[in-house]
């Protein structure tokens, strides 16, 4: 349930990234991009990381409970944060030689890099994307994982 609950978390916060990439995009100024950019990559791992607050307070409260430490809780939060965007990272992968094209596809299961990954490829087909710009594209997988590890960690270890 839990994981269900990550990817859950994962894409509404890769919703409401999508709906300030839309509202910004009328907007051609580089700063007005910057500023879109450090927004949505911002509301991400601050909704990624009150889920990491909220996933910890309550092992904590579980293990006083129980007496046990359950390590599998936190695990299946990973779990679920990574099932999105690296699904979406590895078909892209698939389909740089493939003739179906998926690119655009992964820029919106991402939104909240989108113009980050839009600075690496403009374009929308998949056959623009090099194996270079794709290998470019993989932190923007691991970014938001390590943010709820980052906050995780720290709150238990502050419960403690």
């Amino acid at each position: 349930m839990r994981t269900l609950k990550a990817v859950l978390i994962y894409l509404a916060a890769d919703v409401l990234c999508m709906f300030i990439n839309i509202t910004f995009s009328a907007f051609h100024n580089a700063l007005f991009r910057m500023l879109c950019s450090v927004c949505t990559a911002g509301i991400m791992l601050a909704l990624i990381g009150n889920y990491a607050l909220s996933s910890a307070a309550s092992d904590a409260k579980a293990e006083r409970t129980s007496g046990s430490r359950k390590s599998i809780g936190a695990l299946c939060d990973i779990c679920g944060i990574l099932a999105v965007p690296v699904l979406s990272w590895g078909v892209l992968l698939a389909s740089l030689g493939g003739s179906f094209d998926f690119y655009r596809w992964h820029k919106v299961l991402n939104g909240g890099f989108l113009r980050m990954i839009n600075f690496i490829e403009p374009d929308a087909s998949s056959s623009a994307v090099s194996m270079t710009e794709a290998l470019l594209m993989l932190p923007f997988v691991l970014i938001p994982v390590a943010a709820y590890t980052a906050v995780y960690m720290t709150a238990r270890s502050k419960s403690q």
